[in-house]
């Protein structure tokens, strides 16, 4: 999304590398950084890898879509 956004801001046309059925895994940021905060008060998982995800999987061009969609393009 990070490339594909101001791609669409600036009215270009939407470069993508790879497939279009890729499935990505999207996390809003604030709930993210919630988890973050938490584990920082729970001694168990110092030094653990933590996966944040909500189990929703979105293919790249439903989230394409969803960019122009929403950006009236």
């Amino acid at each position: 999304m990070n490339v594909m956004l101001p791609q669409l801001l600036a009215g270009d046309q939407v470069v993508v590398k790879g497939s279009l059925g890729r499935v990505q895994g999207i996390v809003y940021v604030k709930d993210a950084s919630d988890v973050v905060c938490k584990s920082i008060y729970m001694p168990e998982v110092f030094g653990q890898i933590i996966n944040v995800g909500t189990g929703n999987r979105t293919t790249i061009w439903d989230l394409v879509y969803a960019l122009i969609r929403v950006l009236g393009r």
